[in-house]
């Protein structure tokens, strides 16, 4: 059992100072409801603001995630936070995940940049999958655009991870979209998801909060409100993943040497359908 909290803030662009003093108390005081892992959202250094990335990206020997990792140190939880990076010219929308002792244990930088946002036109995309333990639960990692890509989540599970974890950025007017597609992801997955939105605003997107815990059969366990800075907890029951996997053994009936295969026109079921026949009784 892991007890996990998501926590929605709205981070103030181009001063990760601030923002650094924000993202403590809220770790802080989700550690003191007991939790042992702490989910944060995307680009909590910078904001999402791509000019204000560029500006304001630090590297990550700088003072934003060795400071996080003090944080998680001193209060004794796991922490997972999106962050900017700098790094060899390029930069990056990265997440930082923090074990108890204070270590990065995971180091993800974002696949899929959301062109809408001109955020390709700022970062980098990173180029490899992340997952990572925290207190002997493997952990997939992902952020926001990522969750539209089902094959990235399944790749993870079947690397071995029992959830995925999700800061995100993810804006208004989509929130059914990010409601559906969080619970999709753990359903096809058969996995937990844990993810942290942003709300307020940065520019010209207004987020939609909307954190949510997620259980492997799709249920969702704890969620937030669509405005404010909050935080929501759920415990997380393993031997529910097993049993929901047991009972709807999807993950073992996939079938990649098909997928990878030629997709086919049957011509025959082609024919048959568009006989005049068929035409005239469904016409």
């Amino acid at each position: 059992m892991m007890k996990a909290a998501v926590v929605q803030l709205d981070a103030a662009t181009a001063q990760p100072e601030a923002n650094l003093a924000l993202v403590s108390r809220w770790v802080r005081r989700a550690a003191d409801l007991g939790c042992d892992l702490v989910v944060l959202p995307e680009m909590m250094d910078t904001g999402y603001v791509m000019a204000d990335i560029e500006r304001t990206a630090d590297a990550w020997d700088g003072s934003f995630v060795p400071a996080l990792q003090d944080v998680a140190r001193d209060c004794g939880v796991n922490v997972v936070c999106g962050a900017s990076e700098r790094a060899d010219g390029d930069l990056f929308n990265a997440v930082a995940v923090i074990d108890r002792g204070g270590a990065v244990v995971g180091h993800y930088r974002k696949v899929h940049l959301f062109s809408p946002a001109g955020e390709d036109r700022t970062c980098t995309a990173g180029s490899s999958l992340v997952a990572c333990v925290l207190d002997g639960v493997k952990w997939g990692v992902a952020v926001c655009y990522d969750v539209r890509f089902p094959e990235m989540m399944r790749r993870l599970v079947f690397d071995g991870a029992q959830g995925i974890l999700v800061p995100s950025a993810f804006p208004f007017p989509r929130l059914d979209h990010w409601r559906v597609l969080l619970r999709a992801r753990a359903i096809e997955s058969q996995c937990f998801v844990v993810a942290a939105n942003r709300v307020g605003t940065d520019g010209q997107l207004t987020f939609c909060g909307s954190s949510q815990i997620i259980d492997p059969y799709g249920t969702v366990l704890a969620s937030t409100g669509e405005i404010g800075d909050a935080v929501a907890t759920a415990d997380l029951d393993f031997d529910n993943l097993s049993a929901v996997r047991s009972a709807i053994p999807a993950l073992s009936s996939t079938r990649p040497d098909v997928y990878a295969g030629e997709v086919r026109e049957d011509a025959t079921a082609a024919r048959r359908l568009t006989s005049p026949h068929m035409v005239e009784a469904h016409g």
